[in-house]
């Protein structure tokens, strides 16, 4: 596996230099950051919930009265105020399960930007090492261009000396020009994908460079196939967010319960009034007070209804992810093998193209092949060698499509 590095303008970047940008950058990952946010606050208020809650007041009350019979008035004075205190001892379990439903309500806003996050990952790797193929395809294909040149030399040499042919010497001249098109274009592709990359990633338009360094290869893929499906069974957003949603479900059906039962409430107030700026009098007051409702009529029925029909969805919805995630892994690790062979086929052509092309200016020099074996040699070799980058990365590509399958980050 390859980690990179790169350099734009002024600026140098890593593949992580470039999620840092994509954080800051893409709309949804910053919407699911606030979509945190907003669960956190819900969280600290919920958990206000469970402690007890302080009151202060404080008043003033003029009041005028006037007796018209008796042509008299009269104007009263009367100060307050009061400081209390109530904590609820037992609601039916619904407080405690509303700041345990808060907490799984942040934690699931946490797991949908990892997951996003995982998602934009694997996208801008495959478009950086896709920017690192053009750039290698670039470099075999002006290989190339050096090799047609070279030999439109050697067979404009042998037609002065009336060695060869001219329709030969005009065919090397229109492979030559070819050669030179290939590698325009490679260039040109190579500039999109580049532009692509970092568009993408949300960073500045502008021109950079991709440098391999050595690096992690994020960790060993496990041996066998049942540990692979195992590991991400475990590891998954889609199974940690089940747990979430079931556990959300029983709490919601807790809740609905709790309208049910009694509710039992300790309070205290300390009070002062009076007619002075100071009130004389005071009173303290405290008590524990017990409701039990008789009925909460059809809604209360309802919503607990609600809740087991919403945990049976999920059980049913955790099936069908369980599937999908077998059949993905499976299918990663099939195009993992594949890849690989790929790979090491592509690699074995390549020596046996480099080996047979070495020796070939001899062998055409001294008329032991002819001119259109001479070209088909280079032309096998330029094969083979392109075949051999699109191997290398198509490889690096389902590397990193297992891990995600997997539910590691991609890096």
């Amino acid at each position: 596996m390859f980690s990179f590095s790169v350099c734009a303008a002024a600026e140098s970047f890593d593949f992580a230099g470039i999620m840092d940008i994509a954080r800051n950058s893409n709309p949804e990952l910053k919407q699911l950051k606030l979509n945190q946010d907003v669960a956190r606050v819900e969280l600290a208020s919920s958990e206000y919930d469970l402690f007890p809650q302080l009151t202060l007041s404080a008043g003033y009350q003029k009041v005028y009265a006037e007796d018209y019979n008796a042509d008299t008035y009269s104007t009263n004075h009367a100060y307050s105020g009061s400081l209390s205190v109530e904590q609820t001892l037992y609601a039916g379990g619904k407080l405690y399960s509303s700041y345990k439903k808060a907490g799984n309500n942040y934690r699931t806003a946490q797991y949908n930007y990892i997951s996003k996050l995982n998602d934009v990952s694997l996208e801008l790797k495959q478009l950086f090492l896709n920017v690192l193929e053009k750039k290698e395809m670039v470099r075999t294909l002006d290989e190339a261009l050096k090799r047609k040149s070279n030999n439109y030399s050697l067979i404009k040499l042998l037609y002065q000396g009336g060695s060869e042919k001219k329709t030969n010497l005009d065919q090397a001249e229109y492979n030559l020009d070819a050669a030179q098109l290939n590698l325009l274009e490679g260039k040109k592709n190579l500039g999109l994908a580049k532009y692509r990359l970092m568009l993408e990633a949300g960073g500045k338009d502008g021109d950079y460079e991709l440098k391999e360094i050595g690096g992690e290869d994020g960790g060993d893929v496990p041996q066998s196939d049942e540990e692979t499906v195992a590991y991400a069974l475990k590891n998954r957003i889609e199974m940690k967010l089940y747990g979430i949603s079931l556990e959300n479900s029983r709490l919601s059906e807790k809740i609905a319960r709790s309208e049910y039962m009694p509710s039992v409430v300790l309070s205290g107030a300390y009070s002062r009034y009076g007619d002075g700026f100071f009130p004389a009098a005071k009173n303290l007051t405290g008590g524990i007070y017990v409701s039990l409702p008789i009925s909460g009529g059809f809604p209360v029925y309802a919503s607990v209804k609600e809740a087991r029909l919403s945990g049976a969805i999920v059980r049913a919805g955790n099936e069908t992810a369980v599937k999908n995630i077998k059949y993905q892994v499976k299918s990663a690790l099939v195009e993992l093998d594949i890849s690989r062979r790929k790979l090491e086929l592509a690699e074995k052509n390549l020596n046996i193209a480099r080996d047979r092309s070495s020796i070939a200016n001899l062998e055409y020099s001294q008329g032991n092949i002819s001119f259109l074996e001479f070209e088909d040699i280079e032309d096998n070799l330029t094969s083979a060698e392109s075949g051999r980058v699109e191997a290398l990365y198509s490889y690096e590509k389902a590397k990193d499509s297992l891990r995600y399958y997997m539910g590691e980050e991609v890096k």
